[in-house]
């Protein structure tokens, strides 16, 4: 199996000198180039994450397989986040946190971009970059590529609730700049 740390370097050592050779056969500025360079790291961090995370252990993982629980899927919501904070605190809360962030950057980054339109379009597209990680998530596990991971409704709306935030956070700040930009005009 591949840790996240074996993952990322991977992706790094090589995707990130493939999207460098199409900026430069492409003739883009180098700002352009850094940005596609920064999106592919964030893309190979998601995807790091979300598919090789790390490992809860070598017994539980053997327990898990030993049991028939290669994937565990729960459909509940709020189920999975309740039964982590009631287990530790400080667990919960790092699940929660982090399947928030997980999609934020990108849903500024598509606003930003003007990829979304309305509230809808950004729900929407949310929901559905977060169903294919959980669907993938569930893929693969049934393959046994990655270790076993849990299909989990929480995850979903976690996940798209980031999106979201993202998005309004960039809407937030846009908005902050050009009534900046308007008030130095004056």
């Amino acid at each position: 199996m591949v840790s996240p740390r074996q993952a990322m370097i991977l992706s790094v050592l090589f995707i990130v000198p493939i999207v460098i050779v199409v900026n430069l056969l492409l003739r883009r500025p180098v700002t352009r180039m850094l940005g596609s360079i920064l999106v592919t790291l964030y893309g190979c961090g998601v995807a790091a994450v979300a598919f090789f995370p790390i490992p809860i252990g070598p017994r539980a993982i053997l327990h898990m397989h030993s049991h028939g629980q290669g994937v565990i899927i729960n459909l509940v919501p709020f189920k999975g986040m309740l039964e982590l904070l009631g287990s530790s605190w400080y667990e919960g809360l790092k699940n929660i946190g982090g399947n928030v962030l997980l999609l934020l950057p990108l849903g500024s980054l598509m606003v930003y971009r003007g990829l979304l339109g309305n509230k809808v379009n950004v729900i929407l597209t949310g929901l559905i970059l977060s169903l294919g990680i959980e669907l993938l998530q569930w893929l693969l596990t049934e393959m046994n590529l990655i270790y076993p991971r849990s299909v989990d409704v929480d995850d979903v709306m976690l996940n798209t609730a980031g999106f979201a935030a993202g998005s309004l956070i960039y809407h937030k700040w846009a908005a902050q700049i050009l009534k900046f930009r308007r008030s130095q005009r004056l």
